[in-house]
């Protein structure tokens, strides 16, 4: 039987020349009953998969640890003149678990591959404050349209942490020499570069710390972490002379010998000291911190919570957030243990890393351990892009967490 007429100006395609498909019959442009439903029952049991390998024990430790950090913000600015700022972090927290959720979304090795594009974008934005934003306090880390500001450097982090991960999970290699690291450490050092700059050496310091976590968890061997270590110190030294400003170099000295200096640049190490040991076991109670409330600690809302922490609830009030915090990397270090794939791992691992650095920094600058480095303590400090980047940077962990069964 001849085939059907396919009408005067129609031509047989190249599939029907070769007679893979009979000539002028029109594939069904609907799938047939049976094959809709078996994809909506594939996509149930996806779903079900899905919220069953959800962690919720690290978001709900997410979730506490960031109202406590209201708690505290409301503690410390109550008898300020900006009394409503812990409205303002609790607006940034909801804001965040919106992100968070929205990441949930998209399967982590989609975000890995547009992470050059967010990459590149986070790039310009670092550039942008050097080039057209305003001073204040003698840098530029803002990017300022009317009443809303964005700190770029947050951006960067996330997506530095994503190229990283996915450059490594490309390279397929069980074991990582000097020279396979090297490309990724220029990954790092640009936005590094564009962040001191600014300048912001506490936040330029997190984007070393993402690098050597995800270099170590990729399988950087010591010899080579050993030799970025010394390029680093070396840069370090180099820096001391042509890149730190005077007030960097002046905390560090003053870290040494805070007497040297006590009304000024020492001042903040002092207080600070005063607050954590005037705590004692018990703390001096919920708004009757003498230090925090009479605002003898700088930036006690935002850099130095913790001191204020310390101070009303005293050691062990203390212990218990730090509690909520081993639970959070624990957590997180399980999620990087059940990965199903290298990419998986790489992410957990650097956005833990990232998370441990920041909250040892901080809580070694509070108690007079390490210099003040401007660093915030994650889920605690006020701030909007620091808390809205964290709880993004928790969602690539609950994603990598949840899609560990699925193929």
């Amino acid at each position: 039987m001849p085939p059907p007429l396919r009408g005067k100006y129609l031509k047989p395609t190249f599939q029907e020349k070769r007679g893979q498909v009979p000539w002028g019959d029109p594939p069904s442009p609907q799938l047939p009953k049976e094959s809709r439903a078996q994809t909506r029952r594939n996509r149930s049991v996806l779903e079900r998969r899905l919220l069953a390998n959800f962690d919720w024990r690290l978001l709900a430790l997410v979730i506490v640890t960031a109202a406590i950090g209201v708690v505290l913000v409301f503690s410390a600015t109550h008898k300020t003149a900006q009394p409503y700022l812990y409205l303002t972090q609790l607006l940034w927290v909801g804001i965040g678990l919106g992100f968070l959720l929205l990441i949930l979304f998209f399967d982590y090795h989609f975000l890995a591959q547009i992470s050059k594009y967010i990459y590149g974008i986070s790039l310009l934005m670092l550039i942008y404050p050097l080039l057209f934003g305003s001073e204040v306090s003698g840098a530029r880390r803002w990017i300022r349209w009317g009443g809303f500001s964005l700190q770029p450097s947050e951006v960067a982090k996330i997506a530095t942490l994503l190229l990283l991960a996915y450059y490594y999970a490309e390279m397929e290699r069980v074991v990582l020499r000097f020279r396979d690291v090297v490309i990724p450490g220029l990954i790092a050092a640009l936005p590094a570069v564009l962040v001191a700059l600014q300048p912001d050496l506490g936040s330029a310091l997190t984007f070393v710390a993402i690098y050597l976590g995800v270099s170590f968890v990729a399988g950087a061997r010591f010899r080579a972490i050993g030799q970025l270590i010394l390029i680093l110190l070396l840069i370090a030294v180099v820096s001391w002379f042509t890149v730190l400003k005077d007030y960097q170099k002046e905390r560090l000295t003053t870290f040494l010998k805070p007497r040297l200096d006590p009304a000024d640049a020492g001042y903040q190490v002092r207080q600070l000291k005063i607050a954590v040991g005037s705590g004692g076991i018990w703390g001096k109670g919920f708004l009757h911190g003498s230090q925090s409330q009479l605002e003898f600690v700088p930036a006690q809302h935002t850099d130095f919570i913790f001191s204020l922490l310390a101070e009303e609830e005293g050691f062990v009030g203390t212990v218990l957030m730090l509690g909520l915090y081993l639970g959070i990397l624990l957590r997180m270090l399980k999620s990087a243990k059940v990965a199903r794939d290298p990419l998986g791992v790489f992410i957990t691992g650097g956005f833990l890393s990232l998370f441990l650095f920041q909250l040892s920094t901080n809580i070694c600058m509070t108690v007079g351990l390490m210099p003040t480095s401007g660093l915030p303590i994650p889920l605690l400090s006020y701030g909007g892009s620091y808390m809205i980047a964290t709880l993004a940077g928790v969602g690539l962990v609950l994603n990598v967490r949840m899609r560990r069964m699925v193929n």
